[in-house]
């Protein structure tokens, strides 16, 4: 599967100035698949660290001197680290932040050796006063799920996305293409931008059932991973706000209706952990009378964007056949659906170093 970042890594690989990248979004968009995929095209050889399978060798990184790191991970991997030719993958390094700190000794030390991190919940991690972050001396990559034009790709329409990319606003869209791309939009309505699940879907045979199974499957992670957020958690709030989420998407949010049996300042943080977990995204009112428009935010009042089109889809409980049946994809629960398309589609287009936010 094709992701649009990958043109930036190519841009990362071959800058002279590069520094270690990390990689930062939810569960299941893809970070590790990505990361796999470009060393296969780019380089030599892989040396990949998962720290949430193997925490213990977060013991390699306690040296001071950058060339006993990388001579104690070359032991240990049974691999030679070749600068320029080998790409050294730290997954799942929220598990050991304090390792992020030690990503200067790369950028000052071996300016030579390509090293890419990727976490989930990396926020919480880096929120944690006893962990420091090298400031100019690390960059990040945001990564979401795949856009619209990517699942076109995915899932064989290379045509249907060229024409899209070619396409004026001065033309006229005939008839026939246009209920070709109407029918791709609905089923990614349905199937939503996690690579992993619109795998399981296309492998499948685009078997309705599967793609149930999948994302039940992966809204299960989320969930457990609830847990990890805070040590002192109500784990049921957290769900029970989740769960309530998708039914006010394009609503102006009022605490009291996420969770009437709590008071707002709890609901309060439990949005800005789901946010932390790049689960919403929250998007504020601007009196927008110039711009920039932040410097007229009034973060009182604001609406949320899921992470996913797919996974809301299924929350709602809306299928393929409810899609099929209504044709304005617009009246689809109360539009819900089309801002919750518009929102992550503006998410996923801006600029791949920047946090995102509307």
């Amino acid at each position: 599967m094709e992701r649009f970042a990958f043109s930036y890594l190519q841009d990362w690989k071959n800058k002279a100035n590069r520094k270690p990248l990390v990689i930062r979004g939810a569960r299941q968009v893809g970070k590790t698949e990505l990361v796999r995929i470009f060393a296969k095209r780019e380089f030599k050889n892989l040396v990949e660290i998962n720290f949430d399978e193997t925490p213990g060798k977060a013991s390699q990184f306690q040296d001071e001197d950058a060339q006993n790191i990388l001579r104690f991970i070359e032991i240990d991997a049974n691999s030679h680290i070749e600068p320029g030719k080998t790409l050294l993958f730290l997954d799942e390094i929220q598990a050991v932040p304090a390792i992020i700190a030690k990503l200067r000794y790369f950028y000052e030390k071996l300016p030579g050796v390509h090293v890419i991190c990727a976490g989930s919940l990396l926020d919480f991690a880096l929120s944690k006063p006893e962990f420091s972050v090298p400031v100019g001396r690390i960059e990040f990559l945001q990564l979401g799920p795949m856009g619209f034009e990517e699942f076109l790709l995915a899932s064989g329409h290379e045509k249907l996305r060229d024409y899209l990319c070619s396409f004026a606003l001065s033309q006229s869209i005939p008839g026939a293409i246009h209920e070709q791309l109407l029918g791709r939009l609905r089923e990614y309505s349905i199937v939503g931008g996690l690579p992993g699940l619109l795998k399981a879907y296309l492998e499948s045979g685009r078997n309705p059932q599967t793609l149930i199974q999948e994302q039940q499957s992966i809204l299960q992670t989320y969930y457990l991973d609830f847990g990890k957020y805070k040590k002192r958690l109500d784990v049921a709030s957290l769900q029970a706000v989740f769960k309530k989420i998708p039914t006010h998407i394009g609503k102006t949010i009022k605490y009291s209706a996420l969770d009437p049996e709590r008071k707002s300042i709890h609901v309060k943080e439990n949005l800005d952990l789901l946010e932390k977990a790049r689960l919403i995204y929250r998007v504020f009112h601007s009196d927008a009378n110039g711009i920039p428009l932040g410097s007229e935010v009034n973060e009182r009042y604001f609406k949320l964007v899921f992470l996913d089109v797919g996974l809301l889809t299924t929350l709602l409980g809306i299928r393929e056949t409810d899609l099929l049946l209504e044709k304005d994809i617009v009246l689809i629960h109360s539009g819900a659906v089309a801002e919750q398309l518009v929102g992550q589609a503006l998410l996923g287009g801006g600029n791949p170093y920047a946090e995102p936010s509307l």
